[in-house]
């Protein structure tokens, strides 16, 4: 029995012997065959090499939209085009203001420098009400500061100063008379281009002229002659209307006062000036009552 038992375990172990035999290979087979297909096949599909080929960076490179931007510099384009827009604008929005160059008033260059005309507004300049008169203060800062300060213009109209220039009053037709220190002008002739004219009537008052004379003799400011040459007053001013209606004044200041009063000058008495507006669509009758250092009194009304 137990020469039996050795028999059956050396055939059991024999069995097992070729078992393995013929499976072990087959093993090693699959293992060698999962470790030769598996990572060469996926390398082979999604190797970087291929991708390197094909990748968008390259393709980018080749087309780069910075390249077609720099070649077309959109922003010189505008730097070359814009401003040039940008003015034309500006340039019809003045036209339209209808504000012509002061330089196309005749004689403005000697004018200017002869008044001297400011561009800048009087900013002391008032016109307040005083009983039935009205006070112009055309003090123009004082003496010292007269020449750097325009002219207090007036719109008889509104009775109320029109905020402007010596240079743009030149052009603008809505003030009838202006004021500084002792000067009168008027919107027309070589003062501006409005139709202002004056006149003058003696040995009357304010109250008793109610209508325009036939007779009466209407100018208007003529500071430079037709070549632009200067006419000046006896103080050395340039000449205005109310220099031409007063050269029989008997104190020889050729102008609407005498000397004395108690500030310096005096209007003279029984005088009533007769002013048209600037759009020559009324005529004025216009009292200087009184001056003092700059300060005008004055009475106006339309008459008929």
């Amino acid at each position: 029995m137990s020469k039996f038992l050795n028999y059956k375990f050396i055939f059991i172990a024999s069995f097992s012997a070729l078992v393995l035999a013929a499976c072990g290979p087959e093993s090693e087979e699959t293992s060698e065959a999962d470790m030769s297909t598996t990572p060469v096949e996926d390398m082979g599909t999604t190797t970087p090499v291929e991708d390197q080929g094909t990748t968008p960076v390259e393709e980018d490179q080749g087309t780069t939209p910075v390249e077609e931007d720099m070649g077309s510099e959109p922003v010189e384009e505008d730097m070359g085009s814009e401003p040039a827009e940008d003015m034309e604008p500006d340039l019809d929005v003045v036209g339209d203001l209808g504000t012509p160059e002061p330089t196309d008033f005749p004689c403005f260059t000697e004018l200017k420098e002869a008044w001297p005309l400011n561009e800048s507004v009087n900013a002391t300049g008032s016109i307040t009400a005083d009983g039935d008169a009205w006070a112009v203060d055309a003090a123009a800062g004082g003496r010292m500061e007269a020449l750097n300060n325009s002219f207090v213009y007036v719109d008889f109209d509104s009775n109320s100063i029109v905020e402007t220039d010596d240079v743009s009053a030149l052009t603008e037709g809505t003030w009838d008379i202006a004021f500084k220190r002792v000067a009168i002008r008027i919107n027309g002739g070589t003062s501006g281009d409005g139709q202002a004219r004056a006149a003058k009537l003696t040995d009357t008052s304010f109250e008793d002229v109610s209508a325009v004379p036939a007779d009466a003799t209407f100018v208007t400011d003529e500071s430079v002659d037709a070549e632009c040459t200067l006419k000046v007053d006896p103080v050395s001013a340039p000449y205005t209307a109310f220099n031409a209606l007063n050269v029989d004044n008997p104190t020889g200041t050729e102008s609407w006062y005498s000397y004395g009063g108690p500030g310096g000058v005096a209007p003279t008495e029984g005088v009533v000036y007769l002013v048209e507006n600037a759009e020559g669509s009324a005529t004025y009758k216009l009292a200087i009552d009184s001056w003092a250092s700059g300060v005008f009194t004055l009475r106006w009304a339309v008459v008929q």
